[in-house]
């Protein structure tokens, strides 16, 4: 890829080494862990069903589509054979010659700018669940709902613990009667596709999904959202959640388990991309390109909103604002527009300015040392030296 085409795009690892492998080696990814993160925009991704602290920090792993729409995820990489994703939703695009590492293309790939509702700006980020958020921004826009499809909870057993029935997704208490506690939930989707599970719980160790000889383990000490990969209708998924941790003491969890649509993904899809910007010249301070609208909308970003953003259409500067009150949009009319993001950090003249005067006021004062040596030197030389035996001359004149 051209250093263009790298720009252009987001891909990440799958299979992180830190949490800041993008830093580390060298690429455009969307993991995160760093005290100059956006905390409005770490609280979002957290919303959107990613691990994270809500304050500095989010980490990939496979996601929705959805998700990887809004946040121009082109490429995924993979090294665990059995975390790679299914070929209904990506294609195949590089293998490395040992076999160990396999880069897959993201079929409904987004550039980092697209036209977007109007209703978008009613988008409802608050934290609960993580496809309610995505579904909404979605549904909002494209015109298209229902893009995840609730699975059906066909049966639920437990073992060394009391729990309500678990017909349905949604908030659900348990009470371990000894030290063992176990929980099992079988699901059957409504629709072929891509299955999605999350599930959070402070006091449940971790999650095991299977599906015939399929098997997916996830810690639940910070949740994010779980790729079950393809499933059809005629496919079963048992999801056993260990209690033992529990001790004896009441406990609770959310649980959310979704397929994705395509018919409503494809529509959707089709309908964002025809109106996605044609990106002329990309660096990190500046973002040129045309963008054809239909009609009065948002041109969406997910570069996070800051006021050191400046955006202008067709060379007239316009008014930005925050869409889900931290991604950065502007308002668009219909026909063919030219683009122009640039950004200067706010306070970086003022900063300038005071570094400037620090520099000069620096160099006064050495050339003031530098002269002021030179000087004292200059007048050492002119005094002639006075010996001791003209100094007691002096002193025996004086007693005389």
């Amino acid at each position: 890829l051209s250093r263009r085409q790298r720009q252009m795009c987001i891909r990440d690892r799958t299979n992180l080494n830190t949490r800041m492998d993008p830093c580390l080696y060298g690429y455009d990814g969307i993991s995160t862990f760093s005290s100059m993160a956006y905390e409005d925009y770490s609280h979002l991704q957290y919303s959107l069903g990613m691990f994270g602290n809500r304050i500095n920090s989010y980490t990939y792993n496979t996601q929705t589509p959805v998700y990887n729409m809004m946040y121009n995820i082109k490429y995924l990489i993979y090294k665990d054979e059995k975390t790679r994703p299914s070929t209904d939703l990506y294609t195949k695009f590089y293998e490395s010659s040992d076999g160990e590492s396999v880069v897959f293309k993201n079929d409904y790939f987004l550039p980092i700018s697209f036209c977007v509702s109007e209703n978008i700006n009613g988008w409802d980020t608050t934290e609960d669940n993580p496809f309610r958020v995505q579904s909404e921004f979605f549904e909002k826009a494209t015109g298209y709902s229902d893009v995840f499809k609730k699975v059906n909870y066909t049966q639920c057993s437990y073992d060394g613990i009391t729990v309500e029935n678990i017909a349905d997704n949604g908030s659900y208490n348990f009470s371990p009667s000894g030290d063992f506690g176990n929980i099992d939930i079988t699901v059957k989707p409504n629709t072929n596709g891509n299955m999605y599970l999350y599930i959070t719980s402070k006091d449940i160790t971790n999650v095991t999904c299977k599906s015939g000889d399929d098997t997916v383990t996830q810690s639940l000490d910070t949740p994010y959202i779980l790729d079950l990969g393809y499933k059809t209708i005629d496919d079963e998924v048992t999801i056993s959640l260990d209690c033992t941790t529990a001790d004896g003491s009441d406990g609770n969890f959310d649980i959310y388990c979704y397929s994705i649509d395509k018919n409503v993904l494809d529509m959707g899809y089709n309908k964002l991309k025809v109106t996605s910007m044609n990106i002329e010249d990309f660096s990190e301070t500046k973002i040129t390109g045309k963008v054809t609208a239909k009609e009065n909308c948002v041109l969406y970003s997910s570069i996070p909103y800051d006021s050191g953003w400046s955006v202008t259409v067709d060379g007239e500067k316009t008014e930005t604002f925050g869409v889900g009150n931290c991604q950065l949009g502007i308002m668009l009319k219909p026909g063919e527009h030219t683009i122009e993001y640039k950004y200067k950090p706010k306070g970086l003249m003022a900063g300038s300015a005071v570094s400037l005067v620090t520099v000069l006021g620096i160099i006064t004062a050495l050339f003031i040392i530098i002269m002021n040596k030179k000087d004292k030197e200059k007048y050492d030389k002119n005094i002639e030296p006075v010996s001791y035996t003209h100094l007691r001359a002096h002193e025996t004149s004086l007693h005389l």
